[in-house]
């Protein structure tokens, strides 16, 4: 499933359109009752609105995947670790190494912080 949605973006796109449409305009036919074209307009165009959000979205992701494999790149998303007790201010260095051998990038806002213990010191 995950593959086909990759391959056609914008026919899973227009088949979760019309899904959701289809339980928009259920859930508003229910809560009003008194007028079912009233109700059918207001599913419409709040499913409209999130239909182009996420059509904007994929084409952007499209344009931004063809003009990195142009180049030989790929986008990555990096997760940073939570700054909490296990990471002292102490250990936020370039290089610095988890007790899995595994370098983390640091903001650079967390380097020098006035009153900051460094290693070493």
């Amino acid at each position: 499933m995950k593959n086909w949605v990759r391959q056609h973006p914008y026919l899973a796109l227009a088949l979760g359109y019309v899904l959701f449409f289809v339980v928009t305009a259920a859930v508003w036919l229910v809560v009003d009752l008194d007028d079912p074209v009233d109700a059918l307009f207001t599913a419409f165009f709040y499913t409209l609105v999130y239909w182009l959000l996420a059509l904007f979205q994929i084409r952007n992701m499209r344009k931004t995947k063809q003009r990195l494999d142009e180049h030989g790149q790929f986008r990555v998303f990096i997760r940073y670790p939570r700054l909490s007790s296990r990471f002292p201010q102490r250990h936020l260095e370039p290089g610095h190494r988890n007790s899995r051998g595994r370098g983390y990038p640091v903001p650079a806002c967390c380097l020098r912080q006035p009153g900051a213990v460094r290693a070493g010191n």
